[in-house]
Formats: structure tokens, C-alpha cells, sequence
């Protein structure tokens, strides 16, 4: 199976501060855009009343998810949870203890690959 460790997350956002939630998700995707080479996806999507965000990452193996993870952790995580409330982390992949000890603190629902595949658009 893949190295490639993912994750969802679903955050309800605090209404009085959208506008906040949004400029700091703009802040999240271009930091780790241009400094973690190694994340293949980074998106962030809205619900169309505003109310609620999800998030879809991938990373090309465990040291890159945790390099987000500390990043996250030292750059952005206080204001977040000022701006959003965490919902829901499922976590697909087969992340390292490392990477399984810091999402199941968060809050992550580990899942057990059973089956499946990948593939790459040409």
C-alpha cells in the first residue's frame, strides 16, 4: 500500500468571524504551498451558508504530514480555534506512530486501509 497519509476535517465556523476564517485559511494554503513540498493536496472548501468548512489534505508520506502538523501547530492553531471549532478528522493512510499519536490527540478517527487504489491523472 501507498506511504501517503490523508485526512478530512470538517470545522463549524464561529459566524461573527467568516470573514477572519477566511483570510486565515488564504494565510494556511499559501504557507504550505510554498514552504511543504511534499503535501500533494491542500484545499479548503465552505458550505454556501458559511457555517461550516472542510478541509482535504494529502500528504506524500508520514515526515510530511508531520512537518504540516507542526507547522500548524506552531504558526496557526491558536488562531484557528479562535475562528472554528473542530468537528470531524478522519485519517486515511498508514501514518506513522508519530503522525497517529498527534492526530488521535487531536481528536482524529484513525481508519485501517483495507482495499483500494490510486491513480494519476496524465
Amino acid at each position: 500500500m501507498s506511504e501517503q497519509v490523508s485526512w478530512r476535517v470538517e470545522v463549524a465556523i464561529r459566524p461573527e468571524n467568516i470573514d477572519g476564517f477566511k483570510i486565515l485559511i488564504n494565510e494556511m494554503v499559501e504557507s504550505t504551498q510554498s514552504s511543504e513540498p511534499d503535501t500533494l493536496s491542500y484545499e479548503w472548501s465552505i458550505s454556501e451558508d458559511g457555517t461550516s468548512a472542510h478541509s482535504y489534505e494529502t500528504y506524500a508520506h508520514s515526515a510530511a504530514a508531520m512537518i504540516h502538523i507542526d507547522a500548524f501547530a506552531d504558526n496557526f492553531a491558536t488562531r484557528f480555534a479562535a475562528l472554528a471549532e473542530q468537528k470531524r478528522l478522519i485519517v486515511f493512510g498508514n501514518p506513522d506512530d508519530n503522525v497517529r499519536s498527534r492526530l488521535s490527540q487531536a481528536g482524529g478517527i484513525l481508519t485501517i486501509p483495507i482495499n483500494g487504489f490510486r491513480r494519476t491523472v496524465r
